[in-house]
């Protein structure tokens, strides 16, 4: 099994907002993204 890059935690949100999800509110060092349709939510950690 190959192995993933490392992505920084803004280059995952920048390829998840392409991808349809916005930037719903931040706690501290993580960001929470979200998609409507169909619905999703994720949690980013900014570092």
């Amino acid at each position: 099994m190959t192995k993933l890059p490392r992505i920084s935690g803004r280059q995952c949100r920048r390829a998840l907002e392409r991808e349809g999800f916005y930037f719903k509110r931040q706690e501290g060092s993580h960001i929470i993204l979200r998609r409507d349709e169909p619905f999703a939510q994720l949690v980013v950690p900014d570092q």
